[in-house]
């Protein structure tokens, strides 16, 4: 029996055939008796049109969170227009129709005349998402309009693509911060003498929060009442308020002994040791159906999110040929903070032979700290080659330099690890430089990995197949992959190899030393 073509059910005309599995993958999905159906879909199975396929034909409200508005655009350009998926986001994406320079966010919170009507933007996005079938939005804002505002309508399917984002932006979603400049001055007030048991935080952010109420009314009243121009910085103070003020309702009513406060950078932040907790409540909602694609989704990913039962769980081989993306594992040096300055010196050292022969080509060397970005740049002979960026820049700004640039660019930063499809001759190697073990310093990972002895070591695997999986993005596309931390091959990979896939670990490469480059023309 002939099966139909996307096109023939309805799909774009564009897809006019199915990949390898995509077919199969759509049907586990539409005939999965369980909750949960995850579907570990590694790079080149077509993931978006198997989840948009099975929106379509299953004739069930779906809602579709990424972990990146660039994806949900991208979705959109593909599918929007002929499956009629409504987009939304939240309201600072959204200029304001009434105030030049404003935002929905600051018209909601500064009297505009237009909010919730046809002739805002936000509202207009808002309106056409709650009746559409298929609706496309992000894992942020999935979680904030449901958990402060109205939610999106009965939802039946809920598809989390890049699903091993998931605990990251549940985590996210949950963490608390408050600033010094928060309370010191905004507030005028000042933060607990013991600074390290949550109790005697949650009892503070009692009083804290009933400080950040009253100064919120009281300008909020004082906007309300002035006969002018709305000022849009006392807008934007409010929306800071208010916003205080939720964060610091939800810190007194936290469990002390299942979270941990720790030193942040311009304050304080609170982070649970178990976010499965909440997964439920913030990201899950009761809906009935809950569908999770990932190229790198394994089934410890669904009990770190709170999933340890009632599911489905596949595992698809790779649609492209393992020697197209090789990641060499050569001996280089132990990465961590007992190396010596000789360790060091090898390890920079193996970085330019790398670079020295791939000289007539782009490629990215993912440093995991700024640290060792700094060092790098401070060593290289090729330094002159190299675009970096700061904690502070926006990273989407770099990258879009170094895919506008020719050879020999090298894009070197700690920040590129996911979100960022580099094909082609944007990317024909790539350097991991370190296994990137989470900061051993934070307080919540050592509570998260004092609870899960795996957890860390799972972050760091996840974070390994991301950065491998940058520079290939199609089956005549190729990339080499040098990962050059002894760590690794030493003890990492022999302990935790079963948290990877199979066709992950078929690119993985014992070698003694560098191979010669592949040549360019090669396909």
């Amino acid at each position: 029996m002939k099966v139909p073509s996307p096109p023939e059910l309805g799909l774009p005309e564009k897809f006019d055939h199915w990949r390898d599995g995509q077919r199969e993958a759509v049907d586990h999905g539409l005939n999965c008796q369980r909750r949960t159906i995850a579907q570990a879909m590694p790079v080149g199975a077509g993931k978006s049109l198997i989840y948009m396929t099975g929106a379509h034909l299953s004739q069930q409200r779906t809602v579709i969170c990424t972990s990146t508005k660039g994806l949900q655009d991208q979705v959109m350009s593909d599918f929007g227009d002929k499956l009629h998926v409504a987009c939304i986001k939240g309201k600072d994406n959204y200029r304001c129709n009434s105030r030049p320079g404003w935002t929905c966010g600051d018209g909601f919170s500064g009297r505009c005349l237009d909010k919730g009507t046809p002739n805002c933007s936000y509202s207009r996005a808002y309106f056409k998402a709650i009746a559409a079938p298929i609706v496309m939005t992000n894992f942020s804002f999935w979680m904030a309009v449901n958990r402060f505002g109205s939610g999106l309508g009965p939802v039946y399917r809920l598809v989390m693509d890049e699903a091993h984002a998931a605990f990251d932006e549940l985590c996210n979603a949950i963490q608390i911060k408050v600033s010094t400049h928060e309370i010191e001055d905004m507030l005028e007030f000042g933060f607990p003498s013991i600074k390290d048991n949550m109790l005697e935080w949650k009892l503070w952010a009692s009083g804290a929060r009933s400080k950040s109420d009253a100064a919120s009314k009281k300008l909020e009243n004082k906007i309300l009442g002035h006969r002018g121009e709305v000022k849009q910085q006392w807008v934007k103070d409010l929306q800071h308020l208010k916003n205080l003020t939720r964060k610091l309702g939800q810190l007194a009513t936290v469990r002390p002994n299942d979270w941990v406060v720790d030193e942040w950078e311009y304050g304080f932040q609170f982070d649970p040791i178990r976010p499965s907790r909440y997964a439920e409540s913030m990201l899950f909602l009761k809906t009935p159906k809950l569908n999770l694609l990932s190229a790198t989704l394994r089934e410890k990913t669904l009990g770190m999110i709170g999933i340890y039962d009632d599911y489905e769980f596949w595992d698809y081989p790779s649609p492209f040929p393992a020697d197209g993306n090789p990641i060499y594992v050569v001996p280089t040096a132990a990465m961590d903070h007992r190396m010596s300055n000789g360790d060091l010196a090898i390890w920079l050292m193996r970085i330019d032979q790398i670079i020295q022969k791939r000289l007539d080509r782009r490629g990215v060397i993912h440093t995991v700290s700024y640290d060792r970005q700094r060092k790098i740049l401070e060593s290289s002979e090729w330094s002159k080659h190299m675009l970096v960026n700061s904690k502070d820049d926006i990273t989407s700004l770099i990258v879009e330099r170094y895919r506008k640039a020719g050879p020999p660019s090298i894009l070197v930063s700690p920040s590129v690890s996911t979100g960022y499809d580099l094909p082609y001759d944007e990317c024909r190697y790539q350097i991991i430089g370190k296994v990137p073990w989470p900061d051993g310093r934070s307080k919540v990972i050592k509570a998260r990995s004092e609870y899960d002895t795996n957890y860390a070591p799972f972050v760091a695997m996840q974070q390994i197949m991301q950065m491998s999986g940058r520079g290939r993005r199609a089956s005549d596309d190729w990339a080499e992959n040098f990962l050059i931390d002894d760590h690794f091959a030493n003890w990492f990979y022999n302990k935790n190899s079963w948290m990877a896939p199979n066709w992950w670990k078929e690119q993985l490469r014992f070698v003694k030393s560098l191979p010669a480059p592949r040549k360019i023309y090669e396909r």
